[in-house]
């Protein structure tokens, strides 16, 4: 008779730029849990994670920044592990990203090694809602920003 034990929230997110407890936010603490459980934890221990919105209205999938990294990933159908559909570093970024009605696009280093399938040396990604769009477009220059210092 052994019982599965399930957590009824994730665990809170501490900031580790300040290392400060703030009080408790659902969407850090799911973006943190979302991080954590990309490629089984790959990009754990040499990324810190600093924010996420949603890109499909079931949220299953996501845009998640890292304090090194961009990325697009998505939750499996049938087994639901988040996988990363693409990721590149802040340096590896080549001009500041743009958002154009809810589009937005990364211009990258050519011949980047993080985008296997795509040809070109940029990315898209659409944000359905479009506060959550300039809400992390700003997120991402910020960082962007921080990493060209």
């Amino acid at each position: 008779m052994t019982e599965e034990v399930r957590k009824l929230r994730p665990s809170r997110w501490i900031n580790p730029e300040t290392g400060i407890i703030q009080p408790y936010s659902l969407k850090h603490a799911t973006g943190f849990a979302i991080f954590n459980e990309i490629e089984k934890g790959k990009f754990v221990e040499d990324n810190h994670y600093v924010d996420h919105v949603p890109t499909r209205a079931d949220d299953k999938s996501v845009v998640l920044i890292t304090d090194k990294l961009l990325m697009v990933a998505h939750t499996g159908e049938i087994l639901g592990q988040w996988k990363s559909d693409w990721f590149c570093n802040f340096q590896d970024i080549l001009a500041e990203p743009t958002l154009v009605d809810k589009v937005l696009t990364v211009e990258f280093k050519e011949n980047q090694k993080f985008f296997p399938r795509n040809r070109s040396n940029q990315n898209t990604v659409t944000i359905p809602n479009e506060s959550n769009a300039r809400y992390i477009h700003a997120r991402i220059v910020d960082m962007w920003k921080r990493s060209t210092i």
